[in-house]
């Protein structure tokens, strides 16, 4: 599951709930996700002192059907001190979009795609969060490499962050629907007349039609 999904539910609990939403989205479906954070948040309200009243094994139990329970109850229950501490909050939407990113990304559980997608639809700033659909999608329409390199190309010609939250969760429903890892829907893809692996598989394509 890709975090944007768990984002309008996660939304209405503030920062902390959002990045616990993320987190619990990652490596897991969405049914299950939800379920997790739905346990978490009618228990606790989000409130991060009540999250780590509820100690590991607390947080642990509710989250259970998220998987990977233990690694993930530790890690929120982090994330929850380092609010309660102040080392972390709201502010951070007013620093710097690459200030805002390194703090994020010395959060435990909190990678580069976890980090952006707090920037992009939580802070609302421009950051381009990359998932598996997108880095497939990308790659087949030529815009491959590192993740570094394939959210670079996007920041370059995007800096609207509402056409980047559109961009990015188009791509994840084309890449869900169309481009898909195996038997991909080449013929009925949108991005099929620019795409050149539609192209090498006999489909239309930009270089074909010389634009």
């Amino acid at each position: 599951m890709h975090g944007v999904f768990v984002a309008p539910h996660a939304l209405r609990y503030g920062l902390f709930g959002f990045i616990v939403g993320v987190m619990l989205s990652q490596n897991t479906n969405d049914r299950n996700a939800l379920r997790a954070f739905t346990a978490l948040a009618s228990t606790t309200g989000m409130d991060p002192r009540r999250v780590l009243e509820l100690g590991v094994d607390g947080v642990e139990d509710l989250i259970r059907v998220a998987g990977l329970a233990r690694q993930r109850a530790e890690r929120i229950i982090g994330l929850a001190r380092m609010f309660i501490e102040g080392r972390l909050g709201d502010w951070i939407c007013r620093l710097g979009v690459e200030e805002a990113r390194r703090l994020l990304l010395s959060i435990k559980g909190v990678g580069e795609k976890t980090a952006d997608l707090v920037l992009l639809m939580y802070c609302r700033l421009p950051a381009f969060p990359i998932d598996t659909h997108i880095r497939r999608v990308s790659s087949r329409i030529s815009i491959g490499g590192s993740y570094s390199t394939i959210r670079r190309s996007f920041l370059e010609v995007l800096n609207d962050v509402e056409e980047l939250i559109a961009v990015h969760v188009k791509l994840i429903s084309i890449g869900r629907l169309f481009c898909k890892p195996k038997r991909p829907r080449c013929s009925e893809c949108p991005l099929r007349e620019c795409c050149s692996y539609a192209a090498e598989r006999g489909g239309d394509s930009c270089s074909k039609k010389g634009g």
